[in-house]
């Protein structure tokens, strides 16, 4: 994070955060050995993606980080659509051509670059959720907040407490004259 951060600064930087979809299911059925050789795999196209001054990183698991200059958000766009469409061709992995997307999330510095790192880490798992394969930061969707956090931790709080208390509302059909449902 924090070479990230010194990468960063006040540059005009695309920070694409990306994981890859289904990378469990490999591991869970072809092994670790399968699941390693997919990740250097990942590795080597996201290192020859064709993005000039873009910076590669493995964080961890199946994350990768791609940073590179942008020009404006469209551009961005194009780069991190760009990052995404390297994993449009099979994976040999274990003698299998096994097709393995990415789900990419897109913080822009010096816009984001207050905490790039968590910005695009909630776009990527918007990216995850929706149809589209890259989300661009949004902090209007950004469903971390902390009222979120707070409304959590008193709800945790109410049911150990058993503080909560259900009501039920019959709905009722008239033309059958009976309850239908709750």
């Amino acid at each position: 994070v924090e070479i990230a951060r010194r990468i960063v600064g006040d540059n005009q930087v695309a920070f694409m955060l990306l994981d890859l979809n289904g990378f469990k299911a490999v591991n869970d059925t072809y092994g670790h050995g399968s699941g390693d050789q997919l990740l250097r795999e990942a590795a080597l196209r996201l290192k020859d993606c064709g993005i000039p001054g873009a910076f590669v990183a493995r964080l961890g698991g199946d994350e990768f980080v791609v940073m590179a200059p942008y020009r404006d958000e469209r551009h961005a766009r194009r780069l991190a659509d760009r990052v995404a469409s390297i994993f449009d061709r099979d994976i040999a992995a274990v003698g299998h051509g096994l097709r393995i997307t990415a789900s990419v999330g897109l913080a822009l510095a010096p816009h984001h670059a207050h905490d790039i790192l968590r910005c695009a880490d909630v776009a990527m798992y918007q990216a995850k959720a929706s149809p589209g394969r890259v989300v661009v930061y949004d902090p209007a969707t950004d469903p971390n907040t902390p009222e979120r956090l707070r409304h959590l931790s008193d709800l945790r709080g109410a049911v150990a407490r058993d503080e909560l208390v259900l009501h039920y509302q019959p709905v009722y059909d008239l033309q059958r004259e009976r309850t239908a449902g709750v």
